[in-house]
Order: C-alpha cells, then structure tokens, then sequence
C-alpha cells in the first residue's frame, strides 16, 4: 500500500516522488528520508522495488540484495548465511517459547589476506545484526592497537573500556587484532588490552570482532586460550580470483569517472590482471591492487594529456 501510494504503482521511486508525498512519508516511514541513500543500493538516484522491500522487509531479502552486489568470494558468502541462520533461527526458537541460551557475547574471528573486504563485511554484519533485532544500533567502530593499547600502567585499560563503551549496542572490529600480542615482551601494555577485550566478551550483547591475517590470527589465538574459548564463529575469507580481480578494476576506474576502451572486455581486462601482476603479488594486495591500478593508469593517461 505504501509503495502504491508513493509511486502510482511505478516500479522505482524517485526523490520526486519523495518530496510530493513528504507528509505523508515523514508521518508513515521517516526512515525512508534518512536512508534514501542506503536504499539507492546501485547509486542510480532511484531506489526499486526490490530494494524498498529488501530493506524494509525481512532480513533474508536485504541479506540476498547485498550479497548478489559484491564481486566473487562465493565460499564467504556461504558462511555469511550460515551465519545468519544460525542466529536468526536461535532467535525465532526463543521467541516460540524454547530455552536457547543467549547470554553469551557474540565473537568473531574474519581470516583473510589484506584487501578482501574483512571492514566492509564487518560492517555488514552489523547492519545484518541490528536489521533481525539483535543489536539495537547499527553503530560499526574499527579500532586497531593504537586505539586500545596506552603508554603506561592503566591507561590501556582505559582506554579499551572507553572504546567498549562507545561501541556499546553495536560492534566493536580490532583489525591486526594480533598485534595486540608482541612475542617475547612482558612489559608490552597489549596484554591488559587482551584482558579487558576478554572480560568484555562474557557481557551479553556485546558483538567484537577480530580480524587480521590467517597465519597472525591464529597464532594470536592460540597462545591466547581464553579468546579461543569465547569465539562463536569464524569466517575464513578467500584471496580474489584472477576473473574477480577483472571485474574489481574495471568497478574502481568507473567510479573514479573513467571507462576501459570498449574493445577491451572482460575476458581481455581479466587478461591484463593476470599477465601483469604476479600470484605473490595478488595475495598480497587483493582488491587493493585493482586500486593501484586503477590511480596509476589515471596518472598515465593524464601525464600523455599534458
């Protein structure tokens, strides 16, 4: 009925559309206002059906949206919705009237090389946490160890129970969450860090997640048995593959208001990816590499204009 009434029946909504029904909208959906944008999943200026629905519906159509607009990583994609399940369904059991225990924090590990999208999931679980009422804000705070960890006695305590209490109803992400443990030093301030992080995790409602490298990570969590216990999933992200990486390239140069040359599609752009860069180099960098591609080769055009 609300999508009729804005749109005459149309199958996209305009900002138009928005402000000739503003009352209407601000008495009956004001988050439509604020969230336009969000909505706006294609950045078009319009936002369709399907992604009016997807947000304002249930979770598994907003989830299945923001997974069919991210590039490749299929297996993550699969422990995403694992994911989701398993909390959603804890939570319709409880509300059915069964004992499911949900006085546990929620703990996430997310291993993967650099440039595989480890925030922009983490901000999706947020989103994906307070959109089944979960989490009462979508309040998404990255921190690293410069942000937990101080110069002298107590101040790292500090300064990691103030970050918790920022983060408090949304989710806190440590990313190089293992560098909050230096090997071989007992004076490093890391460890209280460590401890307060672990105190946090027995709070119910609590959402951290700690991300970093593969092999980093689970060295951290090996000598740290007490965050071993506490995780309640872990997400394993894949490097790109050679074909995501031409689709990566060629997202990052239309967005930096560029095109590629027509006749080279994305079969030849896959092409270019993998004769000019190395495995090695690929693990490394990931998505990121795209981005240097991309800057570098808008230098280079510039630099023949000139």
């Amino acid at each position: 009925v609300i999508w009729k009434t804005l749109t005459g029946g149309a199958d996209v909504l305009t900002l138009r559309d928005l402000g000739k029904n503003y009352k209407f909208v601000d008495s009956r959906l004001p988050e439509l206002i604020e969230r336009f944008t969000d909505l706006d999943a294609d950045k078009s200026g319009t936002v369709e059906r399907r992604e009016f629905y997807a947000f304002f519906g249930d979770g598994d159509l907003w989830l299945d949206m923001k997974m069919q607009g991210i590039i490749g990583l299929p297996e993550l994609k699969k422990q995403i919705r694992n994911f989701y399940w398993r909390v959603k369904l804890d939570r319709l059991r409880r509300k059915a009237g069964y004992f499911v225990n949900n006085d546990e924090a929620i703990i996430l590990v997310f291993k993967g090389n650099p440039g595989v999208g480890k925030t922009m999931f983490g901000r999706l679980i947020a989103q994906l946490l307070y959109k089944i009422d979960i989490i009462p804000t979508e309040k998404f705070v990255e921190a690293q160890r410069d942000q937990l960890v101080g110069s002298h006695i107590g101040e790292t305590e500090k300064k990691t129970e103030e970050l918790l209490e920022q983060t408090h109803g949304g989710v806190l992400f440590v990313d190089e969450a293992y560098r909050l443990n230096v090997k071989d030093s007992d004076k490093d301030f890391g460890k209280e860090a460590i401890n307060t992080l672990m105190k946090a995790m027995t709070v119910k409602g609590k959402v951290i997640v700690l991300a970093g490298y593969p092999r980093e990570m689970a060295e951290f969590v090996a000598v740290n048995p007490g965050i071993q216990r506490r995780i309640t999933y872990e997400f394993i992200f894949d490097d790109y593959t050679v074909e995501d990486l031409g689709q990566i390239l060629r997202l990052q140069v239309q967005k930096r208001g560029f095109s590629i040359d027509p006749t080279l599609d994305l079969k030849g752009l896959t092409t270019v990816v993998a004769d000019g860069t190395t495995p090695q180099q690929r693990a490394a960098m990931n998505g990121g590499m795209c981005e240097h591609i991309a800057r570098n080769a808008i230098v280079a055009l510039n630099n023949e204009e000139v």
